[in-house]
């Protein structure tokens, strides 16, 4: 069953206090709300029984069915929508319209902006703060993988990638929860999604149980050295591959500037050490733990 009982009217919804004022959203018009300036979505206010906080939209195409994710995602790391609303008075089919899922605002936006915020006040993440990030990554899929049964581990696993990780107000990183909204994605995306991919996906290898922490490890490994290389400061966070290299999305580790126990961890996540496995969960863990107590 859908996890909405039912779907809200967008007189739920007020757009953000000018001058102590809260305009009401008018029907019609959450496409713009949901798209916004240069493609960012508006954050906005929902207010309705228990809800009153700030949220931003992402519209379901026609015919897609509403997602059933569960209530028991408690984890402060998984970002899941809250609500469901429909682009009409009173939450119905008015004049064809659409219907938006509403997710908890992160004021920090996705982990892209957020290290471009960074930058543009010229401070680089450190390497405590890089374990802080990955390790609310590993909490937040962790938390999906146990307690969605709508998903497969593919496609939670596919979560762990810049622009579906977000910051917080308080710091805290959420992975986005997969949602299938129905729109196609373009060949840019496309082409991001695969550099962030372990070589098991790169050749096609189902992700299953049993070799699912290998990918989650290479995908953390990748957050890790972008978060700690020359790339990061520049906030489009994308992997340096070596060129014509036997083992697929194989990255140049002469880009990253990270030292001690976060280079050693990058290396094992990436299978560049001397046993060219991925660490162990609890293993991994530790040593994310040693270098955020410094």
């Amino acid at each position: 069953m859908p996890v909405f009982a039912d779907v809200l009217p967008v007189s739920c919804l007020l757009e953000e206090a000018v001058r102590g004022v809260e305009t009401p959203v008018k029907a019609g018009t959450l496409e713009c709300k949901a798209t916004g300036m240069k493609w960012k979505p508006q954050p906005l206010l929902l207010r309705h029984g228990r809800f009153n906080q700030r949220v931003v939209l992402r519209p379901l195409e026609p015919g897609i069915p509403l997602p059933s994710f569960s209530h028991r995602h408690h984890s402060p790391h998984v970002l899941q929508p809250i609500a469901a609303i429909r682009d009409s008075p009173s939450g119905d089919t008015w004049r064809g319209s659409k219907c938006y899922l509403a997710f908890p605002f992160c004021q920090y936006g996705n982990l892209v902006e957020y290290v471009m915020t960074q930058k543009a006040m010229d401070v680089r993440l450190s390497a405590r703060h890089a374990a802080m990030i990955a390790r609310d990554v590993v909490l937040g899929v962790e938390g999906l993988l146990e307690n969605d049964c709508e998903h497969s581990p593919a496609q939670v696993v596919s979560s762990i990638m810049p622009t579906k990780i977000f910051i917080a107000l308080n710091g805290t990183a959420k992975v986005m929860a997969p949602i299938n909204t129905g729109r196609p994605q373009s060949w840019r995306k496309m082409a991001m999604t695969m550099k962030w991919m372990s070589p098991e996906e790169v050749q096609d290898v189902p992700v299953e149980r049993s070799n699912m922490w290998q990918v989650i490890s290479y995908r953390v490994g990748l957050l890790l050295y972008c978060l700690g290389s020359q790339d990061a400061g520049i906030g489009h966070m994308v992997p340096n591959f070596v060129q014509d290299a036997p083992n697929p999305n194989q990255v140049d580790m002469s880009q990253c500037q990270q030292s001690g126990l976060l280079r050693q961890l990058v290396e094992e996540c990436l299978r560049l050490g001397q046993l060219c496995v991925p660490p162990p969960r609890d293993i991994l863990m530790s040593m994310l733990d040693a270098i955020i107590m410094g």
